[in-house]
């Protein structure tokens, strides 16, 4: 056996393809990122939407604004990972 067929496999990567790989993993991060938080969104959307509207009124919302509401602190929390 060669020593090559021990070696670590980053290690006997080029540069060029650890560069691709870690472009990769990072476009997949950012896609699982954005999924996790377009789960949340609509995870407290039907939350709020089963609250009645005095418990809404407490919250200075009307179950008109609950979708524009998630939806903008969902955007803040997206952009967050850089």
């Amino acid at each position: 056996m060669t020593t090559a067929l021990l070696a670590h496999p980053m290690r006997v990567a080029s540069s060029a393809s650890r560069t691709r790989l870690a472009r990769r993993t990072n476009v997949a991060l950012r896609r699982l990122w954005s999924a996790y938080w377009d789960l949340q969104v609509r995870r407290a959307g039907v939350a709020m939407q089963g609250l009645d509207d005095r418990t809404l009124a407490e919250f200075g919302a009307d179950r008109r604004a609950i979708d524009a509401m998630v939806c903008d602190k969902a955007g803040a929390a997206r952009q967050r990972p850089g």
